[in-house]
């Protein structure tokens, strides 16, 4: 499994943890030195400050390929915080339906939390988590993380995870699954983990009636048993398990799952399809994390 690596601020000591942080496609790192950027890669960039104002805040950020660039946090005309990189960009995370407001919680500290990413050339962010108190810290600093992570509060806790894409199933041909992860920033570990989402049994129940009509128009095969169910089951079942309710996945096969006149080989042909499912999420890389959040032995 790729790792990222976070390095995180406390009281003015450094912890360094592996972070497994979400994906199919991330690449291998180690802790040290950011490796060394080629600056022609950033000549079309343009030197111009770029501004966002939140309330009292105003984030600024500039790059040139000849100066480097900088991002810094300032409040009623005073800086607050500012950081400078030899070769990147800077920008502030959008968050889902906060109302264009960037700053919000990520622990269970009532301090709000700034994240603000920063630019690489190699379809990675780095992202730097501030937390806005009496003064601005970085909390943490996640490096090599993928491009595609957004803040938003699925689970409505009032607390914001990092929300994006998990691992890569083909099996399914056309339809491949991708089912998301969230993972969340514990206050008192520093630790990023995944966390559960939540699920809405009625409209599970709704989907539930729709995929059984859809068993009618299934090209299935004996010999290859995930082709026993329709793909857009595999794929719900699939989010279900990877954010954390598995008992509901398998809830949701059972009442999809249409009645035949040979009980015994249709309940038959549903468990080879469930066994198949499993077995093709085990393939995974994030397969044991999902597996931890699940309770399954």
């Amino acid at each position: 499994m790729a790792l990222a690596i976070v390095r995180l601020k406390q009281s003015k000591r450094f912890l360094s943890i592996a972070l497994c942080l979400l994906l199919a496609g991330s690449v291998p790192l180690g802790l040290g030195p950011r490796p060394a950027v080629d600056k022609t890669y950033y000549i079309a960039a343009n030197s111009t400050l770029k501004e966002q104002t939140f309330g009292e805040y105003t984030f600024q950020s500039d790059f040139s390929a000849e100066t480097g660039g900088y991002f810094r946090l300032v409040k009623n005309g005073s800086e607050l915080y500012r950081e400078n990189t030899e070769h990147c960009e800077f920008s502030v995370m959008a968050v889902e339906n906060n109302n264009d407001n960037p700053m919000v919680r990520l622990t269970a500290s009532k301090t709000p939390n700034l994240v603000v990413i920063e630019g690489r050339p190699d379809n990675l962010q780095n992202y730097h988590v501030l937390e806005i108190g009496n003064q601005v810290k970085e909390l943490a600093l996640v490096l090599g993380a993928p491009a595609d992570l957004v803040l938003a509060d699925h689970n409505r806790d009032k607390k914001y995870e990092f929300i994006g894409n998990g691992d890569y199933f083909d099996a399914w041909g056309h339809q491949p699954l991708s089912p998301s992860l969230a993972y969340a920033c514990d206050q008192n570990s520093h630790k990023m983990h995944l966390v559960k989402l939540p699920f809405d049994r009625k409209i599970l129940k709704v989907h539930a009636q729709a995929y059984k009509t859809q068993f009618a128009d299934l090209m299935s095969s004996e010999d290859d048993a995930l082709t026993l169910a329709p793909a857009d089951l595999a794929a719900e079942m699939a989010n279900l398990v990877y954010h954390g309710s598995a008992k509901q996945a398998n809830w949701l096969l059972n009442a999809s799952w249409p009645q035949a006149k040979d009980a015994s080989k249709s309940n038959s042909a549903r468990e080879a399809f469930k066994k198949a499912f499993y077995k093709e999420l085990q393939k995974g890389k994030h397969w044991q994390e999902v597996k931890a959040l699940n309770l399954m032995p």
